[in-house]
């Protein structure tokens, strides 16, 4: 069956400028690309940063194993009853863009849904810093909010994660690094879209390339964050191969009409294999990002909607329901 872009979605597209050529052009360097797609990141990040918020928003500093990490924290309003944790969400851009500024809409839009509190954080970016830095950056976030969140009012007895794209993959290895650990509880993961395998490839890469990220720009992403080949199968790059008992359950969201659909779903029958309680849901007619575009698309509202009403689920659940 052909794919069909969601009509709102296809609109609002069909007003954005053309990619730059140059990105497409093997003979240039590797760097002017960065600089290329870092400009227009910042460009989008602008104008996801303009969102209303209905709360508050407060800059906040982690300590990560290599410094400072940067992040915001999110009070909604209106807060769920009962809730007894925080979220964490990452920010997408290949793992070589992105900011705050680029995570402000999908975490206030989150907060405010879910009625819980979220914190985003920054994570070290590549080409500059390659794999496994960002990874690492991801963990430390993550269980400085675990173990410190109190000295923001933050509940911490139970921690989800979420991103999307990039930052799926970093919230997904926030999480694999944290099974085990007896004072960070992840007990949910949202990952939309998630990049989590670079070894395979698979069929949507093809059947969506016209509509998903192009293969050109995909190299561009993967040269820079993993140089060596060696590390595409480590297990915090590809956890499509992990080990992944004890991971939480949670939900992954694919697109129709994205590259990484195949690959998204494909982690999801892992993780229920190892046993995690994993709901995957494909977005019929959308497109890669589509959770930045639920202001245009009453269809993508909809699905995000319905993802975080379950991650504030996960946070506000009783002892009677933990126990059933």
């Amino acid at each position: 069956m052909t794919f069909q872009t969601d009509p709102d979605i296809a609109a609002f597209f069909a007003t954005l400028p053309p990619m730059p050529e140059e990105l497409f052009d093997e003979s240039v360097p590797l760097q002017r690309k960065v600089d290329l797609l870092r400009e227009g990141s910042r460009r989008d990040s602008e104008q996801l940063a303009a969102r209303p918020f209905d709360g508050s928003v407060e800059p906040i500093d982690l300590e990560g194993r290599s410094g400072t990490i940067s992040a915001r924290l999110y009070r909604p309003a209106r807060q769920a009853e009962g809730v007894r944790g925080v979220a964490v969400w990452f920010y997408g851009g290949g793992m070589m863009l992105g900011d705050l500024d680029k995570a402000h809409h999908d975490a206030a839009e989150l907060a405010e849904v879910a009625g819980v509190p979220v914190v985003t954080a920054t994570y070290r970016l590549a080409p500059e810093h390659p794999f496994p830095a960002g990874v690492e950056d991801a963990f430390d976030a993550v269980a400085y909010v675990a173990r410190h969140g109190e000295r923001w009012g933050l509940a911490t007895e139970r921690i989800a994660v979420g991103g999307e794209s990039a930052g799926g993959a970093m919230a997904t290895a926030a999480a694999m690094q944290s099974v085990g650990v007896d004072d960070v509880n992840v007990v949910f993961q949202l990952l939309a879209y998630p990049k989590i395998d670079f070894v395979r490839h698979y069929p949507s890469m093809d059947e969506m390339a016209a509509v998903g990220i192009p293969e050109a720009m995909a190299r561009v992403f993967n040269a820079a964050y993993l140089p060596d080949d060696a590390d595409r199968s480590h297990p915090l790059a590809t956890p499509v191969d992990a080990d992944l008992t004890g991971m939480p359950g949670g939900i992954i969201l694919s697109a129709e009409g994205d590259t990484l659909r195949n690959e998204a779903e494909e982690y999801g029958r892992r993780l229920r294999a190892a046993g995690a309680p994993v709901a995957t849901i494909r977005a019929i007619g959308q497109l890669h990002g589509f959770l930045d575009h639920t202001e245009v698309s009453p269809a993508a509202r909809i699905v995000a909607h319905g993802a975080y009403r379950e991650l504030g689920a996960a946070l506000t659940r009783v002892e009677s329901e933990d126990a059933s």
